[in-house]
C-alpha cells in the first residue's frame, strides 16, 4: 500500500479534482522549501516509478511512505536522479 504525504504534479498534469487544482497553485511559491524533504514530498514521477518497481521487484515493507517511495526508486535508479530533494 502507499501512502504518500504530499505529490508533486509534474510536467504539466493537472487534477480532474478542481479544489486539488487550486491547492497545487496555492502551494507551488512554496515547493521549493519542501522539495527537499524525502519524508513530505516525492512527484508523479517517483510515484508511478515506485509502484512499477514495488510490483516487479517488492519492496520490504508492505506500506511504502514518502522516504519509501524516493528510496526504492532511487535505489534501482543507481542513486540517478530527477528527483529535486534527492540526496537531501
Amino acid at each position: 500500500m502507499f501512502r504518500p504525504a504530499y505529490i508533486q504534479p509534474a510536467k504539466g498534469i493537472k487534477s480532474r479534482t478542481p479544489l486539488y487544482n487550486v491547492l497545487y497553485a496555492i502551494t507551488k511559491p512554496f515547493y521549493f522549501l519542501l522539495k527537499h524533504s524525502d519524508r513530505y514530498v516525492t512527484n508523479t514521477g517517483y510515484f508511478a516509478k515506485a509502484m512499477l518497481l514495488a510490483a516487479s521487484y517488492g519492496y520490504e515493507k508492505n506500506i511504502l511512505e514518502n522516504t519509501d517511495i524516493n528510496r526504492i526508486v532511487r535505489l534501482y535508479q543507481g542513486n540517478k536522479s530527477d528527483h529535486p530533494g534527492a540526496g537531501a
